[in-house]
């Protein structure tokens, strides 16, 4: 979940996302973030049907195994946020990649697969097969630097058979700082190699051409209308299941062809639930498919009529209960009373869902309602709350609703209770010098960076006050040069040595230079919107690359909770999307890991790390993520590059390791979103038992839903959600029926199978 904020209704009822620009209220951000899935929205009255037609594709779409044609190397471990505001009617997929609209409004299907997976990759048949996936291609796009490692797997895989196709230039470099010089000269000859086993192309229509003859069933025609339908695919047994999906405000006839093996093909509308049998003659027959605005419709392909088939009618007309919709359930902190949580329970029920998921939020009250009812709201984790989760859990086995708890209160992980290992970051001053000069400097004086202010306008008090428990960790120099109009650094030193605790003997040539002092301290990054006791006044976001933070999280949080709530336990522990923040984010181990696995010292390079506007998911998508500095020769690039390794290593094993593995222990799956962490997004989403992604983080963009998709079909999970139905409105805070459609269509068709209304608020009044 990232910045957004709905409208409070005129009766004065809790909604944790209001606009809040000039309300007053503790938010997590000013613009609206919708949908509060009430009686008074405009959908309630139809809701059941809807999650009915919800259940039936869930239903088909979790048979049998993914059928992804292509494999999309993801270069860079994490995804852009880009966040898509409307004024009314929402522009779906508005940041969506050109390859990707290419591939999947050509009738192909991808999925993206990170570094690790394709290292460990191997070949079945002339097929590439990454983890429980097997696919017919592996594409490569706009890769300019790559690991050498990397590349040898990529020719070797080319030389076995499988089809890669490079589009756009081949690497120039080789990615990292150590041994450069001979890492680049290795890709260089692997450039000369590769050539003769592998497609280069430059334009994105030629793909078409390469890939074509692989895919059996031809969803393709020269039809442009054709251009606006998204597939997924799946295969059970001697059936193909296509689930198509119309992004288009206008209804399309879509034609495609089906070879002659396909004898057999059923028409499902998931709305209202009818199937239509057509019989194909023998050779192959164009099928013609009516297609409504927006909505989505589902074909079976059987090639023998001789085999019962996958799917069985009963089913589809009334699917079992867990391939309904859960909704997310939102509780003002523990502000609620057993009364209402039994009916609001039973209107859950009543509507069609199969579950809960709750989550105790602060925000969307004034800070003066939050003073004045403390009391009874930051009672997170205390007895009243257990006895509150209790009820839910015994009342919610009596309406067979499953139960998920989100691990924690707000978001990211963390509290007040959190006292030795919260999130660590590295801050830096500097000086500027005009040499030459041999003088002693007294330690420069360090401020607030700007990317705290910054982040409060946009998400309220998330970052608290500044750690003035400052470690020096490195001072270095470097020279300051003109080069093509620009100021760029050269000749970086570690001049550690050179300080005395209190001076910094200063030594330097003809020129500018630049000295820099950089230090280690708390991120003061806090929990947003959780309700424990004290949280109120701070409530510390957990060191994420340390396990102590993950230890002392669990040993506090997660054990008391389940003793708490014994003898009921969640079907799930859910994490929510992390937005981790700091200046540099750091961590005690980040020194001793980084010289294991890049064998030298960065001290000398540590400013060349830093953004301008620090690190932080509420800025990027307003500022972006520049460099603060400019190097030669790629130095920048190249050492940021080397720490991006080891913060990815930091993040899975100090954290989301121990975290999983702590569930393991307790017989509970972890349902999380991956985006907005340290880690590599497709390795951290193959960690959850179901992957989850969102229709917010970088504006629900179909290949950012592919992403969560992709780690599932290669980690082997069969469920895969998403957080739906949300969108940063300024003016219209409701999602109109077509856009229901709209959401959840482009969801299926990315191969998300479960869907999480985002959200349901209880019904607190607070006036």
């Amino acid at each position: 979940m990232l910045f957004g904020c709905s409208n409070s209704n005129e009766d004065h009822s809790w909604y944790p996302f209001p606009f809040s620009l000039f309300d007053g209220v503790y938010s997590a951000g000013p613009i609206a973030l919708t949908n509060d899935f009430k009686k008074d929205q405009v959908l309630w009255d139809q809701i059941n049907i809807l999650n009915l037609s919800l259940a039936r594709m869930s239903y088909m779409m979790q048979l049998g195994s993914p059928d992804i044609d292509i494999a999309w190397l993801m270069q860079e471990g994490e995804w852009p946020d880009k966040s898509s505001f409307s004024s009314g009617s929402y522009k779906l997929n508005q940041h969506e990649s050109e390859l990707s609209k290419y591939l999947n409004m050509n009738g192909f299907t991808y999925d993206r697969i990170s570094r690790n997976q394709l290292l460990n990759s191997n070949t079945k048949l002339n097929r590439l097969k990454v983890g429980n996936g097997e696919y017919k291609a592996l594409i490569i796009h706009n890769t300019d630097h790559i690991l050498p490692d990397l590349y040898k797997k990529i020719s070797d895989l080319a030389k076995s058979g499988v089809l890669i196709i490079f589009l756009g230039e081949l690497p120039n470099r080789a990615s990292g700082f150590k041994d450069k010089e001979v890492k680049d000269t290795s890709i260089l000859n692997l450039n000369k190699s590769i050539v003769g086993d592998i497609e280069i192309i430059d334009e994105m229509s030629e793909i078409k051409d390469f890939l074509k003859p692989l895919i059996n069933q031809k969803l393709f025609t020269n039809d442009d209308v054709n251009l606006h339908v998204r597939v997924n695919k799946r295969d059970c047994n001697n059936e193909k299941i296509l689930f198509l999906f119309n992004s288009s405000d206008e209804q399309i006839d879509y034609k495609f062809d089906i070879d002659r093996e396909y004898s057999n093909v059923n028409i499902f509308n998931p709305y209202d639930g009818s199937i239509i049998g057509l019989t194909t003659k023998n050779g192959e027959e164009s099928v013609s498919i009516f297609l409504e605005a927006n909505k989505s419709k589902i074909i079976s392909l059987k090639s023998d009529n001789n085999y019962e088939s996958c799917w069985t009618k009963s089913m589809w007309d009334d699917p079992n209960r867990e391939y309904f919709p859960i909704i997310r359930w939102w509780w003002p902190g523990n502000a609620v009373n057993i009364d209402q949580l039994e009916k609001e329970l039973n209107i859950f029920k009543v509507a069609g869902f199969s579950g809960v998921e709750i989550q105790t939020l602060t925000i969307g009250l004034s800070n003066a309602h939050l003073k004045k009812n403390e009391q009874n709201i930051f009672k997170v984790g205390d007895a009243s709350f257990f006895s509150n989760l209790k009820y839910v859990f015994s009342k919610a086995k009596e309406l067979e609703l499953d139960v998920d708890l989100t691990l924690g209160s707000g978001w990211s992980s963390g509290g007040p209770f959190i006292k030795n290992f919260p999130a660590q970051q590295l801050v830096k001053s500097e000086i500027e010098l005009k040499g030459p000069l041999n003088i002693e400097v007294a330690e420069p004086s360090i401020e607030d960076p700007f990317f705290a202010n910054a982040t409060n306008w946009v998400v309220e008090n998330t970052i608290g006050e500044f750690d003035s428990d400052l470690e020096l960790v490195s001072i270095s120099s470097a020279q300051i040069i003109k080069k093509d109009g620009e100021e760029k650094l050269i000749n970086f030193k570690d001049i550690s040595t050179n300080f005395d605790g209190n001076k910094l003997n200063i030594d330097i040539g003809a020129g500018k230079y630049k000295v820099f002092f950089v230090y280690q301290n708390d991120v003061s990054h806090n929990v947003l919107g959780s309700g424990y006791p004290n949280a109120l006044e701070n409530s510390l976001v957990i060191d994420h690359l340390y396990k102590g933070g993950i230890d002392e999280y669990l040993k506090k949080l997660g054990e008391v909770w389940l003793d708490g709530i014994s003898p009921y336990k969640p079907r799930s522990f859910f994490v929510d999307s992390f937005e981790l923040i700091g200046q540099l984010p750091w961590s005690d181990k980040f020194f001793e890991k980084f010289n294991e696995m890049h064998e030298y010292d960065l001290r000398p390079f540590l400013p060349l790390l830093f953004k301008e506007y620090g690190e932080s998911k509420y800025l990027y998508s307003i500022f972006g993520d520049e460099a603060e500095y400019q190097t030669t020769n790629k130095l920048q690039e190249r050492v940021r590059e080397d720490y991006i390794l080891v913060r990815e290593h930091l993040f899975m094993n100090e954290f989301l390791m121990p975290m999983k593995n702590w569930m393991d222990e307790k017989n509970i799956t972890l349902r999380m979103q991956a985006h907005g962490g340290f880690g590599d997004y497709l390795d951290a989403y193959a960690v959850a038992d179901i992957p989850e992604s969102e229709s917010l983080f970088a504006g629900g963009d179909y290949d950012f839903l592919k992403l969560a998709a992709s780690a599932g079909h290669v980690s082997g999970k069969n469920t895969i959600s998403s957080e739906s139905f949300i969108k940063l409105s300024i003016f219209d805070t409701t999602i109109s029926l077509d856009e229901f459609h709209s959401f959840s269509g482009n969801a299926f068709a990315a191969g998300i199978n479960q869907i999480v209304f985002h959200g349901y608020a209880y019904d607190y009044k607070t006036k």
